[in-house]
């Protein structure tokens, strides 16, 4: 067949299918094709016992499982192949795949030809997980069925069927699931920034953002594509946009949502209505005014009003996420705040720029490939002390040698780490801020595992929060 064909849900049955990664968003992709009559396969490099794997239930609902290693063999008979965003292109499995002709697409790509509602979705290099919960919010203030979806947590394949068409389902995007993409077409879709990230996956920077570009790729005019204000290189992507075009930032704003020095504005026509001051906005900083801008221009991207007196209120209580500038508690008077999600210098330099005094930054982990020395003037202005961990240690304590900032090494003892900021923060009278800016991979299962180790040694002392 080819990948065209599929777009009817019925068109599936029968179809012989193997699902490339068998973690979250494979499972789920692998369910969601068996119900509707596909002859799937599921495999993985990793055994059960390590993916936490129900065999049982998977085979009950009519999967296949081939467990402990990708094989040529499990490729044969295949029409399709669905893959995982954590298998890189230059996977020998994937390459076998295009050899033999069989098509590859994402468990996005899938997942979107199975939705009654529109979608929303969301990429970029930071931020993208605030701004799809903050739309939900918004969209729920409206009284619409919402689910939120995609890197943010449950894959799209668990809640696509789920939404009817009145609703909405908000999609948190990365580049990796954009790499397999052929008809994904949100009616509402922003790019929110770019910064160099994946670029061990990417050859270049521009490569990296024409894959984020590809967000945009089906749109037409009847929607609406959400860029920021002020970043060349992302205007010359999207330059030949076929969507309505909205913006955000803090400039001047003709359609979309100005962030002024007191107020959030809708610029229509550049005409501006304040929509309510920064001040009562329920997350603050300067990226959070960005991440709410965002999430106002695509919920006029879906017809709502961003007006709408309901909106304005649920703007006033959004909920933020774990582990993003997430205050974790208090103990002796010293906050602690988890910034876990800060797995590159962009994220870090998003935390340094929130706080408007000294602060003891807990920083380090498996590094990205670069950022790390343009962050050194404002390591100087925003941190009293370095608490140096992981892998990332000596490279940040060379990167920051010229800010004048005392350094303290923790090693791989998380725990003494930890410890020895609070015991620091005490003296300085500063917060603790765990924001790593690198990956957690030498230390923990992921950035998750990292925040919530954090927490619960600071609820272990008696924070609360």
């Amino acid at each position: 067949m080819t990948t065209r064909d599929a777009t009817d849900t019925e068109s599936w049955r029968g179809r012989r299918v193997v699902v490339l990664g068998m973690a979250r968003s494979g499972r789920a992709v692998a369910r969601l094709l068996a119900r509707h009559g596909a002859r799937v396969r599921g495999t993985d490099e990793k055994d059960a016992l390590a993916l936490g794997l129900d065999t049982g239930l998977l085979t009950a609902e009519g999967v296949e499982l081939r467990l402990g290693g990708f094989r040529p063999e499990d490729l044969a008979g295949m029409e399709l192949a669905v893959t995982s965003p954590g298998i890189p292109k230059t996977a020998p499995v994937l390459e076998l795949a295009l050899r033999l002709g069989i098509p590859v697409l994402s468990e996005l790509e899938v997942a979107a030809r199975f939705a009654r509602a529109p979608m929303a979705a969301v990429t970029g290099t930071n931020g993208k997980s605030t701004t799809v919960t903050v739309l939900g919010q918004l969209v729920e203030a409206l009284g619409k069925p919402a689910a939120v979806v995609g890197n943010v947590g449950r894959a799209l394949s668990e809640e696509v069927e789920s939404v009817p068409a009145e609703g909405v389902l908000v999609v948190e995007v990365s580049s990796y699931q954009l790499e397999d993409v052929e008809t994904f077409h949100p009616r509402s879709a922003a790019l929110l920034n770019l910064a160099p990230d994946h670029l061990d996956r990417y050859d270049s920077l521009d490569h990296y953002l024409a894959t984020k570009v590809r967000i945009f790729a089906r749109q037409g005019r009847v929607d609406t594509a959400v860029l920021p204000l002020g970043d060349a290189r992302i205007d010359a992507a999207a330059s030949d946009l076929s969507a309505r075009l909205l913006r955000f930032g803090r400039g001047e704003v003709v359609d979309g949502v100005r962030i002024g020095d007191a107020n959030l504005c809708w610029c229509e026509r550049g005409s501006r209505h304040p929509i309510l001051p920064l001040a009562e906005l329920s997350l603050q900083g300067p990226h959070n005014h960005e991440n709410f801008a965002a999430a106002l221009c695509l919920l006029a991207g879906l017809g709502l009003d961003p007006l709408e007196p309901r909106v304005v209120e649920a703007l006033r209580r959004a909920r933020g996420l774990p582990h993003r500038l997430e205050p974790v508690g208090e103990v002796e008077g010293v906050s602690f705040v988890n910034d876990s999600k800060a797995t590159n210098p962009d994220s870090l330099g998003v935390a340094l720029r929130a706080f408007p005094g000294p602060i003891v930054l807990i920083a380090g982990g498996r590094p990205k490939q670069s950022g790390y020395h343009e962050l050194a003037p404002l390591v100087a202005a925003s941190v009293a002390l370095v608490v140096l961990i992981g892998e990332a240690a000596p490279l940040l304590e060379e990167a920051w040698a010229d800010a004048g900032v005392p350094f303290h090494h923790g090693g791989t003892d998380f725990e003494a780490a930890v410890r020895g900021a609070w015991e620091a923060a005490k003296r300085l009278g500063a917060p603790v801020v765990l924001s790593p800016g690198c990956a957690s991979f030498d230390m923990f299962r992921d950035y998750e595992d990292r925040g919530d180790r954090f927490r619960a040694l600071v609820r272990s002392w008696g924070g609360k929060g």
